[in-house]
């Protein structure tokens, strides 16, 4: 199986959502507990699934729904500080597939946000 990223248009501008063959894969704060991150405080690290370097292992026990029951672990880039990384720090985070997402009642999300592009200042008069 491929993974794919599908960029988001509309009320999803600035975010992806990424997939891995027939599976749709969404962030859950289960799966984040104890790296200091909730659903909001990461982004992907580009709609390249390549750099995302999207890799499938082994489920923990709360999302272990069948045998062979896989997460994947994608680069992402921290949008705010943790105890132990600055806020744009490179990590990595594990997403559950959507089926999966929000099982043991914790909030998840399918589009991700994307990393903040710089944007040009516009220059200000001097008075």
């Amino acid at each position: 199986m491929e993974p794919r990223v599908v960029a988001g248009d509309h009320l999803n501008q600035g975010k992806a959502a990424v997939l891995y063959g027939p599976l749709v894969l969404a962030a859950d704060e289960a799966l984040l507990a104890g790296t200091g991150f909730s659903v909001d405080a990461f982004s992907l690290a580009g709609v390249d699934a390549g750099a995302l370097q999207v890799t499938p292992e082994p489920a923990p026990a709360a999302f272990r729904t069948w045998a062979g029951a896989r997460v994947f672990r994608v680069n992402a880039i921290t949008r705010v500080a943790t105890d132990t990384l600055k806020a744009g720090a490179a990590t990595t985070v594990r997403l559950a597939p959507f089926a999966d997402a929000g099982g043991t009642g914790a909030r998840y999300k399918v589009w991700l946000p994307l990393p903040l592009r710089p944007t040009a200042r516009a220059a200000i008069p001097a008075p």
